[in-house]
């Protein structure tokens, strides 16, 4: 039988249930302790000792603090209600041996209705004299406004207008005609060092469109 007893209101902040109870008293029968190698040994039948029976609790969630208001956070809250929408389109032009085009257009739409959009253009070649092998690159990022256009918002990889910048010149279409077919085509050029203009949409030149990130290789 406990000796003392004495019970406690749960002290967690938000939640309430029964008290803590505390039994103390002592433990009585046979106590034996060997301690390594014989340091230490305890032979008794009695010892002081403490019985604690923690009730279930039922919590609440805490109310925010006001440093939880703080304007970086709200801020990180708003961006993270904000609409991403990211467009992949890939083409490979072979007339100059293989180049690769890729352009890539972020448009972000905020709770408020704002519309922010990005894109990156960018060509690749690679080719070889004898043994040697030769790269070119050219691209233009992070640009702002209407150069790569989808017609119809609701359904962006089904149809576009690619017209990048400076040292790309001309446009270029891309339309979806089926699951398994499309068409690209304009006069979308490229010009990169070594190889001078390159065209980008010539007949027999392939492209697909995808939401980023992962369209297929071509």
């Amino acid at each position: 039988m406990p000796e003392k007893v004495r019970r406690t209101r749960p002290t967690q902040e938000g939640c309430h249930g029964a008290k803590t109870l505390f039994e103390e008293g002592h433990f009585v029968g046979l106590i034996s302790f060997h301690g390594e190698l014989g340091y230490t040994e305890v032979q008794t039948h009695r010892a002081v000792g403490e019985v604690v029976r923690q009730p279930s609790l039922t919590c609440s969630a805490p109310k925010p603090s006001p440093e939880q208001h703080h304007p970086a956070i709200e801020k990180a809250e708003e961006e993270a209600k904000e609409k991403v929408e990211d467009v992949e389109l890939t083409a490979v032009a072979v007339d100059h041996g293989r180049v690769d085009f890729k352009a890539d257009r972020v448009r972000v739409e905020t709770r408020k209705g704002h519309h922010l959009a990005f894109t990156s253009f960018i060509a690749t070649a690679n080719w070889y004299r004898g043994a040697i092998k030769e790269s070119s690159l050219a691209l233009s990022i992070l640009q702002k406004g209407s150069m790569f256009l989808s017609p119809d918002p609701t359904s962006p990889t089904t149809e576009a207008v690619i017209k990048p910048p400076f040292p790309f010149s001309g446009s270029a279409t891309f339309r979806r005609e089926s699951a398994k077919s499309a068409s690209w085509s304009g006069d979308l050029k490229v010009e990169l060092p070594g190889l001078g203009d390159v065209p980008l949409a010539a007949s027999g030149t392939g492209a697909t469109m995808c939401a980023a990130p992962g369209c297929p290789q071509l």
